[in-house]
């Protein structure tokens, strides 16, 4: 199974987990409004199903596994930010250089991104191949 297939599982998982967790608690709530059960059995069957979902689905690996999809999706977005930002100095600012490099060191100059030289170089060339793709 591919890496993102297995993180879309484990959101999945842990979505159909929380989902259940909070019907059981609804149902339960009812019971004990109801007086059919008390607040105590009511904690009882919460801990008993959490700790059956614990053992039997290693919940920890999904929920690790979450946490990273997680990250990885802000990260992702940090990265289309800074993308966009640069493409946008660029469509304003790469005239007024002679070459891709002059124009990747004023970037990095002038801090239009927070990225190294040769990562605002890489996308330099990136923005000139979409902008000749796209004539």
């Amino acid at each position: 199974m591919s890496k993102p297939k297995k993180n879309a599982e484990g959101v999945k998982k842990l979505a159909i987990w929380m989902a259940a967790e909070s019907k059981a608690v609804a149902v339960l709530n009812i019971l004990v409004e109801n007086n059919t059960i008390t607040e105590d059995v009511k904690n009882l069957n919460l801990q008993a199903c959490t700790n059956a979902l614990l053992k039997e689905e290693k919940w920890e690996a999904i929920f690790a596994s979450a946490r990273a999809h997680s990250s990885n999706d802000s990260q992702i977005k940090a990265s289309q930010q800074k993308k966009a930002k640069l493409f946008k100095w660029l469509d304003l600012n790469l005239k007024n250089y002679k070459t891709l490099d002059d124009a990747a060191h004023a970037a990095c100059e002038n801090q239009v991104v927070h990225l190294g030289f040769d990562q605002i170089r890489k996308m330099i060339t990136l923005y000139r191949k979409e902008k000749s793709n796209s004539k």
